[in-house]
């Protein structure tokens, strides 16, 4: 199982949350869900909660190269920020875009972390 880690995207995630927050800040989510497993601990606890044995969890850091800006955007579009940009206008979007590569390019952000949190473990079927 792999599951992401702390700061996804970081810097550039958020660069994107602060331009949507100042457009359609309605769309600004303070609670991830999927920040509860981004802990090797929590997702130890998850896996042994469900029946696993021998466990073993291992949090490893990333990071990714953006060749420019727009690279950045490619990701939103291809992830699941993807539902708040669809949430927009088109005009929302065009300015949610705007503020967040520039600020992507006024900080010189060049990469971004992909910290991720892989798990391997076995289930007994005994009683099954």
């Amino acid at each position: 199982m792999t599951t992401w880690g702390p700061r996804l995207w970081e810097p550039a995630s958020s660069e994107f949350w602060d331009a949507v927050d100042q457009v359609r800040p309605d769309l600004t989510r303070a609670y991830h869900p999927w920040d509860s497993l981004i802990d090797p601990d929590a997702v130890g606890v998850l896996l042994a909660g469900a029946g696993a044995e021998d466990s073993r969890v291992e949090a490893v850091a990333g990071s990714h190269a953006l060749r420019s800006p727009e690279d950045f955007w490619t990701i939103v579009q291809g992830s699941g920020y993807r539902a708040t940009s669809d949430a927009m206008s088109d005009d929302e979007r065009d300015a949610v875009r705007a503020l967040c590569l520039a600020a992507i390019a006024d900080r010189e952000i060049t990469e971004i972390e992909t910290n991720v949190v892989y798990a391997r473990a076995t289930k007994s079927h005994a009683g099954t």
